[in-house]
């Protein structure tokens, strides 16, 4: 690799995943809980935190609830629709231009 070259993203997972993650940082930042008081109250690895909130792994429903109802001490449903409602944005200007998903400092106003 060339030095100032940026590497490949690798293990993105589907852009619903990316827009639970940036729910989980939007939950996460409201509520003013660092991420790893989250991984914390959750009993989840810091680094699978990271890798969830940053769309590079799907993650199964009990992981999930650990992290929504235990670490963000909220209800399922509520969770998916603000999850639900990122998705809606990100399909209807990232993907919609690229057809991929990256998160960078430009797109945090989807998440606001």
């Amino acid at each position: 690799m060339i030095i100032g070259q940026r590497r490949p993203l690798k293990n993105i997972a589907s852009p619903y995943c990316v827009a639970v993650g940036w729910a989980i940082v939007k939950c996460r930042t409201d509520k003013k809980i660092s991420q790893e008081r989250l991984a914390y109250k959750s009993n989840v690895n810091r680094t699978h935190v990271t890798n969830i909130e940053r769309g590079r792994r799907s993650v199964g429903i009990e992981v999930m609830r650990q992290i929504v109802v235990v670490g963000l001490e909220m209800e399922m449903g509520a969770f998916y629709g603000i999850a639900d409602e990122i998705y809606t944005r990100l399909k209807n200007t990232l993907l919609k231009d690229c057809g991929t998903v990256e998160m960078h400092r430009d797109s945090s106003s989807l998440i606001s």
